[in-house]
């Protein structure tokens, strides 16, 4: 016999029993990839957390304090990671400086006595008396943390507190040398106004 089209009869001829299953699923497994997406994010929570806690310990240090923050044996992040978080190549966590060579010791030794004998001797009369290139021994008394006296610019300023007041005008009086003549004539030799 026949029927017209219904699709609601369809969908029980071709299993309207299984419609529940068909469109719980499809939910089912949306729930699960977003349950898989949330873990995911506590995950990378949870990794950021640990690189703050690192990086809170060790703001605005200078490099050999940043070299000596980094952990080794640190249980989640590695090396090369702390250091891209510190800001710290590589080579200079693994460098080893070389110790100072006895001539080095020597010359700052030789520097220190000069120093304390003649201090106004710059780094050009110290590289001739002890023979050494002058830019070795820039260096040396730089790590020896001295420098020549000599004059120092603006000397003939007066300190802060020692200028001379000014009159009440705020201005200093000009007097010209015709006046300045003029108050040398009518004074008697004494300097007193006639």
């Amino acid at each position: 016999m026949w029927r017209p089209f219904n699709p609601s009869r369809r969908l029980e001829e071709t299993g309207a029993g299984r419609l529940p299953d068909v469109f719980g699923n499809g939910r089912e497994q949306m729930r699960q990839q977003a349950d898989a997406e949330k873990d995911e994010l506590y995950k990378q929570i949870g990794q950021l957390k640990v690189k703050l806690d690192f990086l809170k310990k060790e703001l605005d240090l200078s490099l050999e304090q940043r070299r000596l923050c980094i952990d080794p044996r640190h249980p989640e992040l590695r090396v090369q990671r702390q250091c891209e978080l510190l800001g710290l190549p590589r080579s200079t966590y693994y460098y080893q400086p070389r110790p100072a060579s006895a001539e080095n010791l020597r010359l700052l030794r030789r520097l220190d006595e000069l120093y304390m004998e003649c201090p106004f001797f710059g780094s050009r009369r110290m590289a001739v008396i002890l023979e050494v290139h002058r830019k070795r021994i820039q260096r040396l008394m730089g790590i020896l943390g001295i420098e020549a006296l000599y004059p120092k610019t603006n000397l003939s300023r007066p300190a802060p507190g020692l200028r001379a007041p000014l009159p009440a005008t705020g201005r200093a009086p000009r007097v010209s040398a015709r006046e300045f003549q003029q108050q040398l004539l009518h004074q008697d030799g004494v300097g007193r106004a006639y």
